[in-house]
């Protein structure tokens, strides 16, 4: 294949932002192919100016290709150095000897998940027969690329897989779209032609769980994010902890650790409000400063954690934490229909309404039935629920 071809698929440039023209320019530009096709899809960013490059070849080696590609095409991943003369740290493919398309790839503490469809049998890195026709195929590597497990997963039709995400630090969450019925791994049927289908695995790869979802004719799932584990959070971005990829603002909500003060402490109305209103959320959103008694710390940005709540640290140095950002959460979806249905009245008792809001309350331990919800029970239920996420309010 030509050479142009090649640069402009693999030609990565990283970019600055100047101080005084705050117009972005190029601070480092690299290309890395073989003399085949290379697709780049992913860049994920390491420490010390290094990088994971993710995507797939179809190239023999040669170029900056030093690994033998297996079938017709496989996942490449490249770790290359930007700050270096000689660029590439190493490179691996991954594959069978038929099709593996690469997916997704996302970074963990002891290495990385990466994410492919494969058409391949036993052959090459795969260790298990395809299913069906494409299947989702997980590997799992460590920080050097080598290859601690991986899981073929598909029913007897089409798979192909999209998106992976990091769920509870080890485990992991799998979407895409199907077009198998109830067979091999999948356990529900289809709805239409193509379905989404997300598999929840746990840290070694098993399978706890997976769902399909669709209408009557075609649906393509094309991204999953970061998900806390407690079926909650719909949307977050996520931060690590020790890392220049960290939200340090969480520590200006804690005295002991924070940079400023007058923002970490809960007001008497605030505190009386959780106390009468928040059900099982109230212990986690303040508790009693052991240095000042008469006053209550905010908990629901906790960067250094708390054994009384099960709450474990998020780094080893707090003014660098890993608390995520959450974007949109469910029970903010469940209230805001309430809401809507309300639409400016003082009360409603519709059944949509009410069951909106029961669903909400029931998940903080409050499952009085509610027959009747009034503009104020509204606001207070935002109010308790939603305590010190100021973006939301």
């Amino acid at each position: 294949m030509n050479k142009i071809l090649l640069i402009t698929c693999l030609l990565l440039s990283v970019l600055r932002v100047s101080s005084q023209t705050s117009e972005p320019v190029i601070d480092t530009s690299f290309t890395v192919g073989g003399l085949d096709d290379d697709r780049l899809y992913v860049v994920r960013e390491l420490d010390n100016k290094q990088v994971l490059l993710g995507g797939e070849t179809n190239s023999i080696i040669s170029g900056d290709l030093t690994a033998f590609n297996e079938g017709e095409t496989d996942l490449w991943v490249v770790k290359h150095d930007t700050a270096s003369l000689f660029g590439n740290v190493w490179d691996l493919t991954y594959g069978g000897d038929s099709v593996d398309l690469f997916a997704d790839m996302e970074l963990m503490s002891d290495g990385f998940v990466l994410l492919g469809t494969s058409r391949s049998p036993i052959s090459g890195e795969k260790s298990a027969n395809s299913k069906g026709g494409m299947d989702y195929w997980v590997i799992r590597c460590d920080l050097n690329g080598n290859v601690l497990w991986d899981r073929t997963i598909g029913g007897a039709g089409e798979d192909t897989a999209t998106a992976v995400a990091v769920v509870g630090g080890n485990g992991f969450l799998i979407g895409g779209y199907s077009t198998s019925e109830n067979t091999g791994d999948k356990t529900e049927v289809g709805r239409g032609s193509t379905d989404y289908w997300v598999v929840r695995l746990d840290a070694n790869g098993n399978i706890m769980w997976d769902k399909t979802m669709g209408g009557d004719d075609e649906e393509y799932l094309e991204d999953v994010f970061y998900n806390e584990g407690n079926s909650e959070i719909i949307f977050a971005i996520g931060y690590l902890g020790d890392s220049e990829d960290s939200q340090n603002f969480s520590a200006e909500w804690l005295n002991a650790v924070g940079r400023t003060s007058g923002v970490n402490y809960v007001t008497n109305d605030g505190k009386a409000a959780l106390d009468a209103l928040g059900g099982n959320r109230t212990m986690f959103s303040y508790r009693q400063d052991i240095t000042q008694a008469t006053q209550n710390q905010v908990v629901k940005y906790l960067p250094d954690g708390d054994t009384d709540l099960g709450i474990s640290p998020t780094s080893s140095d707090p003014t660098k934490a890993g608390n995520d950002w959450i974007v949109l959460r469910y029970a903010d979806v469940l209230l805001m229909h309430a809401e809507a249905v309300l639409s400016g009245g003082q009360s409603t008792t519709s059944t949509n309404a009410l069951a909106s809001f029961q669903e909400v309350r029931n998940r903080a331990g409050l499952t009085t039935l509610v027959t009747e919800i009034t503009k104020e029970d509204l606001l207070n239920e935002r109010r308790v629920e939603l305590a010190f996420e100021n973006h939301r309010l």
